[in-house]
């Protein structure tokens, strides 16, 4: 019976943002890190039990309501994402490592599942798939020459771009999924909370040398990886950035609504992104992760 109530409750949980990403696209977005955090709880209270269940049942609902549509395979992604960090977290606790095993998995899958799909329409890659798309969406709304040029050579760059953009992404709902399962006391922090997640300084290398290859070099399949070691590297950046502005305000005992309003303005908000990942960058030299600490356990000894 306990484990019926449990698996109704993530499930349900689990539906809502789903549900929302079909008819309110805003709204689902913001609400997404619940179903990602939903299946994850299923995991981590109940086990692989209550975790499957509440998986299939999801998928279940998902294509009766929605059908085998993007909404369907995104919401699909995102069930995957919440079982794997439950996985990841469960084995290292939560920390960076975490957050990246299950996040390169799940793209990987992605990648993988648009491999067939585009082999399937007759394309040779995703790559090429996802362009085509793109410039087929927006082939109405400008017919100028030039509109079209300039859109086909945006989309040939998204799509070459995408792995990094679609793992950024998956970084940000396991992130935010994170901080939905800490806050309920379903996953255990670091004893120094945010200011106490690991991130490796050797980043910063992928990070440049993404940011000079992307300039320098003129092969288009090298000068693509570069791209995503580039957008990657942001994206490390990014987080540890913004872990150190939370884990400040942690420290400072703000209400964790405030933190979450926090961290959506810098995801939202294109100066407060840059923001982050300056901030981020700069603890490679100037240890602020150490400063910060410094202050709150100054005070106590």
């Amino acid at each position: 019976m306990r484990f019926l109530r449990e698996a109704a409750l993530y499930a349900g949980l689990g539906i809502i943002p789903a549900l929302a990403t079909h008819y309110a696209p805003i709204g689902g977005l913001l609400l997404s890190p619940v179903l990602v955090a939903s299946q994850a709880a299923a995991f981590l209270r109940g086990g692989m039990t209550t975790g499957t269940a509440v998986g299939l049942v999801l998928g279940g609902m998902l294509l009766a309501l929605l059908g085998a549509t993007q909404v369907f395979m995104s919401s699909v992604a995102l069930i995957l994402l919440g079982g794997c960090m439950a996985f990841s977290v469960g084995k290292w606790g939560v920390g960076f490592a975490s957050l990246c095993l299950a996040c390169s998995m799940i793209t990987l899958l992605m990648l993988a599942g648009l491999w067939v799909v585009a082999l399937q329409v007759g394309h040779q890659s995703p790559f090429a798939l996802i362009t085509e798309s793109m410039v087929r969406a927006g082939a109405g709304v400008n017919e100028a020459p030039l509109a079209e040029q300039n859109l086909r050579a945006f989309a040939a760059w998204f799509g070459l771009s995408f792995p990094a953009l679609l793992c950024c992404a998956f970084s940000w709902e396991g992130f935010a999924a994170l901080a939905l399962l800490v806050h309920l006391g379903l996953a255990k922090m670091p004893q120094e909370g945010l200011l106490g997640i690991r991130f490796s300084d050797a980043w910063v290398w992928p990070l440049l040398g993404g940011g000079f290859g992307v300039f320098l070099i003129q092969y288009e399949p090298m000068r693509a990886l570069a791209l995503n070691c580039l957008l990657i590297g942001v994206g490390v950046f990014f987080f540890r950035g913004l872990c150190l502005v939370l884990g400040v305000l942690e420290r400072l005992g703000l209400p964790f609504a405030l933190k979450v309003a926090v961290g959506l303005m810098h995801a939202l908000v294109v100066p407060l992104t840059a923001i982050s990942v300056f901030i981020g960058l700069l603890d490679v030299w100037l240890d602020i992760q150490g400063r910060a600490k410094a202050l709150r356990f100054g005070t106590e000894g």
